[in-house]
């Protein structure tokens, strides 16, 4: 349709994260988050099977309740606060973001506008799938973002 979105079919996923209740600044969480969880696999021997996955499952006053993530090459056991858990197989929509973080919350609201016109409805949280190692990519402006949005229809 010209949107960019896409709409597919996923496997279910397994991660390694961190879940936080409040957050009010997610910038801030990210280096302990993605620290500890990278520790936690290395204990392992194991590494991230891809980039990081931020999910999102409530907004409240409070904040987020969210997960940071890596994805994982097989199911992993809890570790003190880091879990094994997935993401959920299913339909899904995608569209990249491409530009500074900061421009996040609005390009949700256009995705999730743009999903409405199309006649679909989100089934739950979403995630972002970070395209570039977080630091990176010094240009703003280029960076790479996939939000994903499971759909009912």
């Amino acid at each position: 349709m010209g949107d960019g979105i896409e709409i597919r079919e996923d496997p279910a996923r397994p991660l390694a994260a961190m879940r936080r209740v409040g957050v009010k600044d997610v910038g801030l969480e990210v280096p302990t988050a993605l620290g500890a969880i990278a520790a936690s696999l290395e204990r392992r021997g194991q590494k991230p099977a891809g980039p990081p996955v931020f999910r999102y499952f409530d907004r409240t006053d409070a904040g987020l309740t969210m997960e940071f993530a890596f994805p994982t090459a097989a199911p992993v056991e809890d570790d003190g606060e880091i879990r094994g858990t997935s993401l959920p197989a299913g339909r899904v929509a995608s569209f990249w973001h491409v530009g500074p973080y900061n421009l996040l919350g609005g390009a949700w609201a256009s995705f999730h506008e743009a999903l409405r016109r199309r006649g679909h409805t989100p089934s739950m949280g979403g995630w972002e799938v970070y395209g570039m190692a977080p630091g990176g990519e010094p240009d703003a402006a280029k960076l790479r973002t996939e939000l994903v949005q499971p759909i009912r229809s």
